[in-house]
């Protein structure tokens, strides 16, 4: 019996999962770093201001 095919299946499923997992984690590390900002009322950088030139 070869358990090569069985071995490398689950070894797929394993290595889906861990990047599933890692996405996630990037994803609730940035959600948390938004809402951070959001709480203490600052957003980054200030956004640039549109100027309408064509007078």
């Amino acid at each position: 019996m070869d358990m090569r095919p069985r071995a490398e299946a689950i070894l797929a499923r394993q290595l889906g999962t861990a990047k599933a997992m890692a996405q996630a984690m990037v994803v609730n590390r940035r959600q948390a770093a938004m809402l951070a900002r959001v709480e203490s009322g600052g957003n980054g950088a200030p956004r640039p201001v549109y100027i309408d030139c064509a007078a």
